[in-house]
């Protein structure tokens, strides 16, 4: 009965192990297709984002944030597919992060640069546009005068075929004058051509230095002879004003490039402070071209001749009345000086004009040291003035000298009454005319209108 009872006893225990066996069997069958679908689920999920990033890609616009967006998905597959222990996986995750910041500053920086070379070239198109319309305008200016006279010529032309014929001698001048005037206005056309292609070379070099290149070239074009410079005052003063707002540009860029490396907090003070000089100059250059101003004589500063010089414009109607440059002195005199000094002015405007700045005492002359400002007769009213020290040297000379210019005046008189009062001038007529043509132009010249 006992092993019975045992035998019973072991038989349940068997039956319960194979029990327990079969159901743990199933459950890690159980929990193994849960993870099988757990898997798949996340595996379709991923894919569905994938897909949803794919799309969102395709349908976003070319520019920085699709670049972005392609580094992010980049890098996020790489941190999915990370293995190893936790220490390692983290060391990984730091690594691909920093890659991951490097390649977003690239790509900003990449933008950056593009949008600049974009501004940049927009920038040049418009200076381009603005150049070429000035050219299309003197063109067609050039061109209606050309008709003109053309049509006018073309009229004479066929009263002289109707009185003389075809064969006179009247006729072939005529004609030949048309011509001409073809032919010059021809070579202005092609003058404007090659004037604009120099252009559109210049202003491919860059982008404010090929800017200030182009606003130079134009003050040079348009400055090329005195008719060029009259009829284009205003156009080269525009132009005068852009070459001083491009330098201020380059001068506030400069500042803050160079600021900022004094750190985050002295670095905008300074380049603040800076960048307010350097408005307060270009906002000083600017009104010096709108309007100079000659209170106190002084010398010109700024460009030469040969490279534009510095316009004088009539504030009333804008046309250039005149042009100085760097280095020449400026004195402006009243109407009083003029009429009693105008034989020394006008000396000083002929050497000036047609003897290449020579002096005009350099033949020698006799200056009165005695003779007090007050002596000279003014005009209008208009009498001169000497200092005290000035004054009491003059008393002094004259009292020390008194005796000895008497004589010499004594001496002087006796010499006149001894003189033929009857003289006769042996002149040759050239060079009266001559004489009267250099007077005449000295005071065209002299009244600068």
């Amino acid at each position: 009965l006992a092993a019975e009872v045992v035998r019973i006893r072991k038989q349940g225990t068997d039956q319960m192990k194979e029990m327990y066996g079969q159901l743990t069997g199933l459950q890690k069958q159980q929990a193994e297709a849960e993870k099988r679908r757990i898997a798949e689920v996340q595996k379709l999920q991923a894919d569905g984002e994938r897909a949803l990033l794919e799309l969102k890609l395709a349908l976003m616009d070319e520019g920085i944030d699709k670049q972005l967006a392609i580094i992010d998905k980049e890098y996020d597959a790489k941190l999915e597919k990370l293995i190893g222990s936790e220490a390692q996986i983290t060391e990984q995750k730091i690594l691909i992060e920093q890659q991951r910041a490097t390649a977003i500053a690239n790509a900003k920086r990449t933008e950056e640069d593009k949008l600049r070379a974009e501004d940049d070239e927009m920038e040049k198109l418009i200076l381009e546009e603005k150049f070429l319309n000035m050219l299309l305008t003197e063109e067609e200016y050039q061109t209606a005068l050309t008709d003109q006279k053309r049509s006018q010529m073309q009229e004479e032309l066929d009263m002289i075929k109707a009185m003389h014929g075809e064969e006179s001698l009247e006729y072939q001048r005529k004609y030949n004058e048309l011509l001409k005037l073809d032919q010059e206005h021809n070579d202005k056309v092609e003058e404007n051509a090659e004037r604009t292609a120099e252009f559109k070379k210049k202003i491919g070099q860059g982008s404010l230095d090929a800017a200030q290149d182009f606003l130079s070239f134009g003050i040079e074009m348009l400055s090329k002879d005195e008719e060029s410079r009259k009829k284009n005052a205003e156009k080269i003063k525009n132009f005068q004003r852009a070459q001083v707002f491009l330098d201020g540009i380059k001068e506030i860029a400069s500042i803050w490039k160079h600021s900022m490396e004094l750190g985050p907090i002295a670095g905008p003070i300074v380049g603040a402070v800076q960048t307010a000089l350097s408005l307060n100059r270009t906002g000083m250059a600017m009104r010096k071209i709108d309007s100079t101003e000659f209170e106190s004589g002084g010398i010109f500063g700024g460009s030469r001749h040969s490279e534009g010089g510095n316009a004088v414009i009539d504030s009333r109607t804008g046309a250039k009345i005149a042009e100085v440059e760097a280095g020449e002195p400026y004195l402006i005199l009243s109407r009083n000086t003029y009429a009693n000094n105008r034989r020394v002015v006008d000396q000083l405007l002929y050497s000036s004009m047609y003897q290449n700045g020579a002096p005009i005492f350099e033949t020698g002359g006799i200056m009165n040291p005695y003779r007090s400002q007050t002596a000279s007769t003014p005009v209008n009213g208009a009498a001169g003035s000497g200092s005290g020290a000035a004054g009491a040297s003059v008393r002094a000379a004259s009292a020390d000298s008194g005796p000895a210019l008497i004589a010499e005046i004594r001496a002087l008189r006796s010499d006149v009454i001894r003189m033929n009062t009857s003289l006769r001038a042996y002149v040759v007529y050239d060079d009266l005319r001559d004489a009267q043509r250099e007077i005449e132009q000295v005071e065209s010249d002299a009244r600068l209108s």
